[in-house]
């Protein structure tokens, strides 16, 4: 084979070469165009579609069962375990009976939980309201039915000095060490009640108010 023919054959073959190339390359930029123009148009599609809104609420549905009736309500000033000052390891009490209240060891007894309430009433969780006499300065528990023993005072004011000014007086609440009355009994939180007149015990007595400047520790008391 002389060297022309081999010539001719490898131009043939390079032109073959070149034209698969070029139809590659041609094939390429066509695909190529048509993705963009493709996502060109998706692109503008999604940016023609409506922004999507709240619409107008409908009608309103009908009311629900009602609900069980909950606990009675109330309003308070105060409401707590009371202590005095003079006495911080111990919480007032009231007794068996209508005996003035006193002051005892902690025992979380509904007794010793006790709430001012709207009306100025000193009133035990037990039962009863803490009452005064202002002439003879008599301390007990009674009703809190303000139309029984009218001549008892049964409503206190609890200053912002710590005080509990029987209201209308200048007498407040203090304790004095004294023997209760005999057979004066404590509740004993749902116990056979205790007999205490055996004991000198912290119980409620009424004295003068202080100067809000130098107010004694016994006339001086915290709910809690």
């Amino acid at each position: 084979m002389n060297t022309y023919l081999l010539t001719s054959i490898g131009a043939v073959l390079l032109l073959a070469s070149l034209g698969i190339g070029i139809t590659a390359l041609i094939y390429s930029l066509k695909t190529r165009d048509y993705s963009k123009t493709t996502n060109q148009n998706i692109n503008q599609s999604l940016s023609n579609i409506p922004q999507c809104r709240q619409g107008s609420p409908g009608a309103q549905g009908p009311a629900g069962l009602t609900g069980p009736q909950g606990p009675p309500g109330g309003t308070y000033q105060y409401r707590g375990i009371l202590r005095n000052l003079e006495y911080t390891d111990l919480v007032t009490d009231r007794f068996f009976n209508n005996s003035p209240p006193y002051l005892t060891k902690q025992n979380y007894a509904t007794s010793q939980l006790w709430t001012i309430d709207s009306k100025n009433f000193l009133q035990n969780q037990y039962k009863g309201c803490v009452s005064a006499n202002p002439t003879t300065g008599q301390i007990s528990m009674d009703t809190c039915d303000p139309s029984v023993n009218p001549e008892n005072n049964k409503s206190w004011t609890y200053t912002a000095e710590g005080q509990l000014r029987l209201m209308n007086t200048n007498k407040c609440l203090s304790v004095m060490n004294q023997t209760p009355a005999m057979g004066t009994k404590a509740i004993q939180n749902g116990a056979e009640p205790m007999n205490l007149s055996v004991k000198t015990l912290p119980i409620f007595s009424l004295t003068n108010c202080a100067d809000s400047n130098n107010i004694p520790a016994n006339l001086r008391w915290s709910f809690l």
